[in-house]
């Protein structure tokens, strides 16, 4: 009984079969058609965007590696100079001496930021795929208490850096910034002035 009423449902009254016209056919093919190619785009939409991400993320950790490296130096620094500054003595961006003794410089070099020590071989810091555009250095002494000169106080160094990738598909640049005190005194600094010892050591 099921089966000749399902029999009677497909088979129109002529006895031929029911299907799908050709305008039928057009019509899904279209719609099809439709919507895979906003699913494809939107996919590889997709795709761009993490790669993009990914991209921005690298040049963020191996930017913040960088500063961090040179903050834990200057951290534990002192007689900071500049190549802008009054001290004639430093070529590079910037130049102190580290705890060991040694004559450090942080410089740019080709798009790269690079580390000399006891000016020898140049030895670059910064990935080879993250292009840094600008890097600057402020050095301060700035005076809080008024009591003492101004180069009693202890050294600050401002770190100041744009960085980008050097792939085409990602033009944003960063810009970076991050200031560190000393840790070292001018009166406690290996070879301190006797004028900085004077002025500086009396509390």
């Amino acid at each position: 009984m099921i089966q000749k009423r399902f029999k009677n449902q497909i088979c129109k009254k002529d006895g031929k079969k029911e299907g799908f016209t050709l305008a039928e056919l057009i019509v899904a093919m279209s719609v099809f058609i439709i919507l895979t190619t906003i699913a494809v785009g939107v996919f590889i939409q997709t795709l761009r965007s993490q790669r993009f991400l990914i991209d921005l993320m690298a040049i963020n950790n191996n930017a913040g590696l960088v500063l961090e490296q040179i903050s834990r130096e200057i951290r534990t620094g002192y007689n900071f100079s500049t190549s802008t500054g009054s001290n004639v003595g430093c070529s590079a961006k910037l130049c102190f001496i580290n705890y060991e003794g040694n004559k450090v410089s942080f410089d740019l070099v080709n798009d790269r930021v690079v580390r000399k020590e006891n000016d020898l071989v140049s030895i670059p810091i910064s990935a080879p795929d993250v292009l840094v555009k600008n890097l600057s250095f402020l050095v301060s002494q700035e005076n809080q208490s008024g009591l003492k000169p101004k180069f009693c106080n202890p050294w600050r160094v401002t770190v100041l850096m744009e960085v980008a990738s050097k792939k085409a598909d990602v033009v944003q640049t960063i810009p970076l910034q991050t200031t560190i005190s000393s840790r070292v005194l001018p009166v406690e600094a290996p070879g301190a002035s006797e004028e900085i010892i004077e002025q500086c050591g009396g509390s």
